[in-house]
């Protein structure tokens, strides 16, 4: 059976919270029997290894509902396909960084998956509180619709942008997907949000159309001044496959891969959203 999207809309809601890990204690300097007296040159460490700790207690509470931990549904309804689908709210335990910003991420499944990308960045200190508007196998047509709804509605700061890799099931151009999100990124830009502009994934069922499409990506990013956010070369080979080990499935990239795109959107984003 041929590798293929999620055809489904499927969804689910996580929120996540965590308890700021207790600050470490600097040991006792070393006494002198002669002198009985503590050695003060050293400096005090204990402010940085808390802050050390909090980040670490973020991050693993990130990746704790990133990877399925209990879920629940946090009120709000998206309306899609017939449903009403609970949307995804991920809160830092603490704020960091002054104002919260809302950071919404629209696509298909490699956005909305469990352990996604996305969700494992959401959390983390780089972007706080995240709303998942991933759907598991919608097009570039199909965001476009729901567009309103899912992003606009909710007033957000910044927006990622991934999608076109189910364009290719259902027989789109490259110039179709390009329209579409080029539709997707004015509209978001009239609100006033940051937009960051990803290219997809590999596709082994179609290679060709997968480089092409990120191809015209790039090239629109740089003619439109878009932030781009390129993941297509952590994940792909030469030909457009996806790189040994990064994928189960030829569509989507498996656990390993979402964590090098995870990681690398911590060393992107920062720049990309400011």
């Amino acid at each position: 059976m041929t590798a293929t999207d999620d055809a489904a809309p499927v969804s689910g809601t996580a929120t996540v919270t965590a308890s700021a890990a207790p600050a470490s204690v600097t040991p006792s300097a070393s006494v002198s029997p002669d002198t009985a007296a503590p050695d003060t040159s050293a400096p005090d460490t204990s402010a940085q290894d808390a802050a050390a700790a909090r980040a670490k207690a973020r991050r693993q509470a990130a990746v704790q509902a990133a990877e399925g931990a209990t879920t629940t549904e946090s009120g709000g309804t998206v309306a899609y396909g017939g449903q009403d689908l609970p949307d995804l709210i991920v809160a830092p335990p603490e704020k960091t960084d002054g104002a919260l910003r809302l950071t919404v991420g629209l696509g298909d499944s490699i956005t909305y998956r469990s352990g996604s990308w996305f969700r494992r960045v959401c959390g983390s200190g780089v972007v706080n509180t995240c709303r998942d508007s991933g759907i598991r196998g919608d097009t570039t047509a199909g965001m476009l619709s729901r567009l309103q709804t899912d992003v606009l509605d909710l007033h957000p700061d910044v927006v990622t942008v991934m999608a076109g890799t189910n364009d290719m099931l259902y027989g789109f151009t490259t110039a179709q997907s390009i329209r579409n999100i080029g539709e997707i990124v004015t509209q978001i830009r009239d609100s006033g949000a940051t937009v960051v502009l990803c290219t997809i994934a590999p596709r082994n069922a179609t290679p060709g159309e997968a480089m092409a499409l990120n191809k015209a990506i790039r090239k629109y990013a740089k003619k439109h001044h878009v932030a781009l956010f390129d993941v297509a070369p952590l994940l792909s080979t030469w030909n457009g496959r996806f790189k040994s080990g990064l994928t189960d499935d030829g569509v989507h990239p498996n656990a390993r891969g979402m964590k090098l795109v995870a990681d690398y959107a911590e060393q992107r984003l920062p720049a990309l959203i400011k």
